[in-house]
């Protein structure tokens, strides 16, 4: 729409984008028709100026009044993991790790060289085994930066020494990053760098991002999830 301009969380005003609002429909299950369909029904009701916030709560309205309630499920998730505690966060993570078959255990004191380690979660599948760190953020419109993944690094480098001096009996494959919001661009490239695994909004460097692993999962196993980790 020509002149239409979207307020964004950071206050900075932007030109309405279409295609990302579009992509941000499909991205909840819909088809690219039922996805235009929904475009077409919001249009009349955006005004210049509009907040992003207004425009997705406009959005999942009009995908519930058309009785799609799984889309708008899986459309509101973003906002639904900003508003859950952390300790909910990570009771859904190592659910959706559980998922894929890995062995899990959670809120574990590892020695490292220098120091001890609470750990939230160790994944075990085959032969690896890997140190699991949940950053949760209540907004969900925030980066986890490059200190967070440098945090990690090190606590991993640490418990991996720790492991080579006889330390502890946990022998770490890779430290693997878990959060709801996205990664800087800076935290993203240092965690390529360091071969770490990383899980996060929109982006993923084990081939699949938080949303993607959602979107894997049926309905019914998303909703035992939610169920199994009190996300109200």
């Amino acid at each position: 729409m020509k002149g239409l301009s979207v307020i964004k969380y950071s206050g900075e005003r932007q030109a309405f984008d279409e295609k990302k609002v579009l992509e941000s429909i499909t991205n909840s299950g819909l088809t690219r028709e039922e996805a235009l369909k929904i475009l077409s029904k919001i249009k009349s009701s955006l005004y210049n100026g509009i907040s992003t916030r207004d425009l997705y709560k406009l959005v999942y309205k009009t995908i519930d009044k058309e009785s799609l309630k799984e889309n708008v499920s899986l459309y509101r998730m973003r906002e639904t993991l900003g508003k859950i505690g952390s300790f909910e966060f990570e009771k859904f993570v190592k659910g959706l790790l559980e998922k894929r078959d890995f062995n899990c255990t959670y809120d574990l004191i590892i020695e490292g060289d220098c120091i001890s380690h609470q750990v939230d979660i160790i994944a075990k599948k085959e032969d690896k085994i890997f140190y699991v760190e949940v950053k949760h953020h209540k907004n969900h419109h925030r980066d986890t930066g490059l200190g967070e993944v440098c945090e990690i690094w090190a606590r991993y480098d640490d418990m991996k020494k720790g492991f080579e001096k006889g330390k502890s009996d946990f022998d770490f494959s890779a430290p693997w990053l878990f959060t709801n919001t996205k990664i800087s661009s800076h935290g993203q490239k240092y965690a390529k760098c360091k071969s770490m695994k990383l899980t996060s909004w929109k982006v993923g460097l084990d081939n699949s991002s938080l949303e993607d692993k959602i979107r894997r999962l049926d309905f019914r196993q998303v909703q035992e999830l939610v169920k199994k980790s009190k996300i109200k």
